[in-house]
């Protein structure tokens, strides 16, 4: 090696494809956003039943309390329905918005979901089932509703709810940007 560093003097050059990475994932994520808002209100979903980026208290295994969140959390009636996370890494987050469903709350959310904005997985909290993967077959308003209503409505023991937090905490601090300097 001739003192250029680990990456043979090319760490301008990889920076930049990170950066241009990083910019490809941020638009499709926001476009996907816009498509989900669109699915929700087309299933019936007012405004005021879509939360976007609320931060949501979680324990940390360290003591105190970490803040986390989705991109949506659709409520009905005063009652949390479903979590939902844009992403293009669908496999990977699709276990990030399951921990959040369980141990965000005391009690767990129905149904959570991972969606790039084409794919719209639609899953069980409880079991971790897939309901569907096309948009068009997310259940309208009143159907999801009565979905969960038929959905286990437990708290889940202390015990697992530590084990989704850390899970879910894990999540949390690898979704930084890998670019110091982007957004």
């Amino acid at each position: 090696m001739s003192g250029n560093g680990c990456y043979g003097g090319n760490e301008e050059v990889i920076r930049k494809k990170l950066e241009a990475e990083d910019h490809r994932e941020e638009v499709a994520t926001s476009d996907a956003r816009e498509l989900t808002l669109q699915l929700l209100t087309s299933k019936g979903f007012s405004d005021t039943e879509i939360l976007q980026d609320s931060p949501v208290e979680v324990a940390s295994n360290k003591g105190g309390t970490e803040s986390v969140s989705v991109d949506f959390l659709v409520s009905v009636e005063g009652s949390r329905l479903m979590a939902i996370k844009c992403s293009m890494s669908l496999e990977s987050r699709e276990r990030h918005v399951l921990a959040f469903a369980r141990a965000a709350f005391e009690r767990p959310v129905p149904f959570c979901a991972i969606t790039d904005g084409i794919t719209f997985r639609l899953i069980s909290t409880s079991d971790g089932r897939t309901i569907t993967e096309l948009p068009d077959e997310l259940p309208e308003k009143k159907a999801l509703a009565s979905m969960a209503a038929g959905q286990p409505d437990d708290a889940i023991s202390k015990e697992r709810r530590d084990r989704e937090a850390m899970v879910l905490l894990a999540f949390e601090t690898t979704a930084c940007p890998r670019v110091e300097g982007s957004s």
